[in-house]
């Protein structure tokens, strides 16, 4: 309701107190004696209607002009703001609904088969065993132990299954994201983090290129890999490598998945294992390449140790990663996130524990809270 309705139903309930006085003194002949109600009635009417006629006079002059060009820019203001509201609220839902589309789609089973290739790199966690591939799953021959392929997907994570997934499978319903929500908000949120500390994503795309190139026909690893922004462009980069993404979440692995079967890209594996314990041969791989940084584990000299150990020698290793002691704006930013960032080291003993891992030739270029990094396994 406008100030314009609130003086008119004012000004009408003056008029109503006024003629219901003047009915009751009509109505007795003589002017009864002023009651309470009257005496604030007299005082208030003359200043209200004052006030209405100064906030809205009701001339012919006024109301053929000024209030009718309030009235239109009012108006026009009015559908103003509603257009604008309109289009940001279609945004928003357009977003968020293509979000939806996207984590449905990336749970969705594509029945695919287990790549056997898996096996001239894959080994058992710990043991460094070949395994053995059968239609139950993928077999450590010294233990025993039967680690489970979900949708052609090996999961290294999973306790020892009572229900084989065999080949082919696709049984996702244990994947499907339980706090859907929270997960959609989380994937909106995220990308702008690293754009608010100084993520150079073009900087990190080249430097990626060169980490494909390098491994030439070899196989090159993701460690832990991202939701495919660099994966795909590496995998594109040099079709004649084989790409292995391997992470301990099912949403980054699914997602890379998604878009590399939408761009028909058939270089690009998926594995679920820990990052700090791959399940990887010993001097496999002739290239590493890690994005998402040492800083989300407590002791990041552990994966440092274990890419020395699954790299052959002269494989380029190469990442980014999230180190202290960054610009100002960039630090008050990384203090309020801290606890999820344990493994955040300051350059240099970033880079002596790169060195004691095996690492040689290391080369450092900071950007922002950022720094990307590139060595050889010695």
């Amino acid at each position: 309701m406008n100030y314009e309705t609130l003086l008119q139903i004012l000004r009408l309930a003056l008029r109503v107190v006024e003629v219901l006085l003047g009915r009751r003194a009509a109505k007795r002949g003589t002017a009864p004696p002023p009651t309470r109600a009257d005496k604030v009635v007299a005082r208030v009417a003359p200043l209200a209607e004052k006030v209405l006629d100064r906030v809205a006079p009701e001339t012919a002059t006024a109301a053929s002009s000024r209030p009718r060009r309030k009235r239109r820019s009012a108006s026009f203001a009015l559908a103003q703001a509603a257009l604008f509201g309109a289009i940001a609220a279609g945004g928003a839902a357009y977003v968020v609904a293509k979000q939806q589309r996207r984590v449905r789609n990336r749970y969705w089973p594509v029945r695919a088969p287990f790549p056997e290739e898996l096996l001239d790199v894959l080994a058992a966690p710990g043991s460094g065993a070949r395994l053995a591939y059968t239609d139950e799953g993928l077999r450590d021959p010294d233990t025993g132990r039967l680690y489970p392929i979900v949708d052609g997907i090996p999961d290294f994570l999973s306790s020892p299954i009572s229900n084989p997934v065999g080949r082919g499978a696709s049984s996702l319903q244990s994947l499907s994201p339980t706090d859907g929500d929270w997960l959609r908000l989380r994937e909106l949120v995220d990308p702008v983090k690293p754009w608010m500390l100084g993520f150079n994503h073009a900087g990190n795309a080249a430097l990626a290129g060169a980490v494909a190139e390098a491994a030439g026909a070899r196989w090159a690893l993701s460690i832990p890999c991202g939701r495919g922004d660099y994966e795909i462009e590496m995998a594109r980069a040099n079709p004649h490598m084989r790409l292995l993404c391997l992470s301990e979440r099912w949403d980054d692995l699914l997602e890379t998945r998604r878009r590399a079967l939408e761009l028909a890209i058939a270089n690009l594996y998926c594995v679920r294992g820990d990052p700090n314990l791959p399940p990887l041969q010993d001097a496999a791989l002739g290239a590493v390449w890690t994005a998402n940084g040492f800083h989300l584990y407590p002791e990041p000299e552990r994966m440092m140790t274990q890419i020395a150990r699954v790299a052959q020698p002269g494989a380029r290793v190469a990442g980014v990663s999230l180190v202290a002691d960054g610009p100002r704006q960039s630090e008050a930013l990384v203090r309020l996130a801290a606890r999820d960032l344990p493994g955040r080291r300051d350059v240099m003993t970033h880079f002596t524990l790169l060195a004691a891992a095996g690492l040689i030739d290391l080369r450092a270029f900071r950007d922002g809270a950022y720094v990307r990094f590139t060595c050889v396994r010695g």
